[in-house]
């Protein structure tokens, strides 16, 4: 009987050491930041939104389940949103003839739809070429007697790099002012280089509303690495979590002399500590100034990246390296909306590690919400919450040494315990 009441005590002894502390609904004491949202004067009441500032990010878990809009300290449903470019693009019917070329010069062809008043605004050229860059023209016509232009300077490139690992980065859309012409006309100036292997053209019609973004200037940390013929440009946004996916390089000076022309391939790699890198993807960037083609380009694009430090290697092969003098990252903005009521003071509470991603019902209205009946609202700078208090470790995790402990008393005071046992047998069967 001794030996069960003794275990009893020690099994709930262990168990009240080991065991961890449960999450609790919203307390504002578990929050470490918080800020003000400000809406505008006279702002009526409705669903409203407003941008999570870049400053926040760097105090918000990943998929951003610690944020929390309160009022009156009772928890407010909301919904978080993502900027998404919006790109509806429709393919408009056509036939294309008279394709032909004039060596050395240019490559044309002419596009028919069938009908006036049928309206588009881009063309879409494929070729099995590669590593070509081509200025184009574009013209249009109801009659194929008049012709007006439409674009005279569109741009069209392919990088390919086949030995090693494969890199391949193109462009080949030429975009013009909205038209409704039966006919297109469409010149490749070659200049001198082989003529493109036309193998199809594509006109359509791209109605585009661009994502809002955010722009960062990260420093800048520049590295020859002679062994892989590379310039790695290594970039610290200055903290984690911030949601990049695009980036543009300022060129450097004097790079529009023909001297200092450039033409290059680069790799995209992403790191939480500079040392250990994970490839995002590749690109292509150029600075082209000659009598036979101007043109640039120092835009690139990757998978959205949270991590603090990017490394843009610029392939130089046995040119000299290029000496950039700054570069932007830049990232779609996220949106919280929520139902706003006048006369009500609101509050984003974020950081809280423990947070579990809320649920609102909010989340299946939204959709159906057009954005003129969203107004918007602002948010301060987050500040420490004044009455957050930090949530001390386990006891087990404060004292790693005291559950092994306590473990090896229990041993001790068991052993103990089945010793008094066996002496007092030994005693009744004398």
């Amino acid at each position: 009987r001794i030996l069960k009441i003794n275990m009893k005590k020690l099994l709930l002894a262990v168990i009240l050491l080991t065991a961890s502390t449960a999450s609790a609904d919203f307390n504002k004491t578990s929050w470490e930041f918080i800020s003000e949202i400000l809406p505008a004067k006279g702002q009526a009441s409705g669903y409203v939104s407003f941008d999570i500032p870049s400053e926040a990010f760097q105090n918000l878990d990943s998929n951003l389940s610690d944020l929390r809009i309160v009022s009156n300290e009772v928890e407010v449903p909301f919904v978080l949103e993502t900027e998404r470019e919006k790109d509806l693009l429709s393919d408009v019917s056509a036939k294309v003839f008279n394709i032909s070329s004039v060596q050395g010069q240019s490559t044309s062809f002419i596009m028919d739809i069938g009908k006036t008043w049928v309206s588009h605004n881009r063309i879409t050229i494929e070729t099995s070429s590669e590593n070509f860059k081509r200025d184009v023209k574009i013209e249009g016509s109801d009659d194929q007697k008049t012709w007006g232009t439409l674009n005279q300077n569109g741009q069209i490139f392919d990088y390919t790099r086949r030995e090693g690992s494969y890199i391949n980065s193109k462009w080949m859309g030429v975009e013009y002012p909205q038209a409704t012409f039966r006919y297109l006309r469409v010149t490749i100036f070659d200049r001198g280089e082989p003529a493109l292997k036309i193998s199809r053209a594509t006109i359509q019609n791209r109605l585009q509303s661009p994502a809002k973004e955010v722009s960062y200037s990260p420093t800048i940390e520049s590295n020859e690495n002679p062994g892989e013929k590379t310039t790695d440009l290594i970039l610290d946004i200055g903290t984690s979590g911030t949601p990049h996916s695009r980036g543009e390089l300022t060129p450097p000076i004097n790079a529009q002399e023909e001297s200092n022309s450039f033409s290059r391939a680069i790799v995209v790699s992403e790191s939480t500590d500079k040392k250990s890198w994970n490839v995002l993807g590749n690109g292509y960037i150029f600075s082209i100034s000659t009598p036979e083609f101007t043109g640039k380009n120092l835009n690139f694009s990757y998978p959205e990246s949270r991590k603090r430090y990017l490394k843009i290697s610029v392939l130089n092969r046995d040119d000299q390296p290029i000496k950039f003098s700054g570069m932007n990252l830049y990232g779609v903005v996220r949106k919280v909306l929520f139902k706003f009521e006048s006369g009500k003071n609101y509050f984003v509470y974020i950081g809280n590690p423990k947070a579990r991603m809320g649920e609102y019902d909010i989340s299946a209205v939204s959709q159906y919400l057009s954005a003129e009946n969203v107004g918007n609202v602002t948010v301060g700078k987050p500040i420490k919450n004044p009455n957050f208090v930090p949530t001390l470790p386990p006891l087990s995790e404060r004292s790693p040494y005291l559950l092994p402990s306590f473990l090896v008393l229990v041993v001790i005071i068991l052993a103990l315990v089945l010793v008094k046992l066996f002496i007092k047998k030994s005693n009744d069967k004398r």
